[in-house]
């Protein structure tokens, strides 16, 4: 059994077309033992041309905005949010595992 380990992140941007893009991180902590498992969820732009390739290329940097943590009461306040690159980064750096949820609508399939 898991147990969240911190608050859900959503992170969202628009691409260069305008459309909005997010991506979810959700920490997790196993009840048993406290091992940590971070997933990421991603869905990327589609389209078949070059163009929408490199549209899908610019979302893995894509700076975001976050919903920062919420205090009752007070107003939600947005913060900078990591890419979904930085994400996997963060990971990384922390040897955290992590599990990457993408459909990335690239070749191959």
């Amino acid at each position: 059994a898991w147990e969240a380990a911190a608050p859900v992140e959503y992170c969202g941007s628009s691409n260069a077309a305008g459309r909005c893009r997010a991506h979810l991180r959700v920490r997790l902590r196993r009840i048993a033992d406290g091992a940590p498992l971070t997933a990421v969820v991603a869905h990327l732009g589609s389209g078949s041309s070059a163009g929408a390739e490199a549209l899908r290329l610019a979302e893995l940097e894509a700076p975001t905005t976050l919903l920062a943590p919420h205090v009752l009461g007070e107003p939600r306040r947005e913060v900078a949010g990591p890419s979904l690159l930085g994400c996997m980064r963060e990971a990384v750096a922390a040897n955290e595992p992590t599990l990457l949820c993408l459909d990335a609508n690239s070749e191959p399939d």
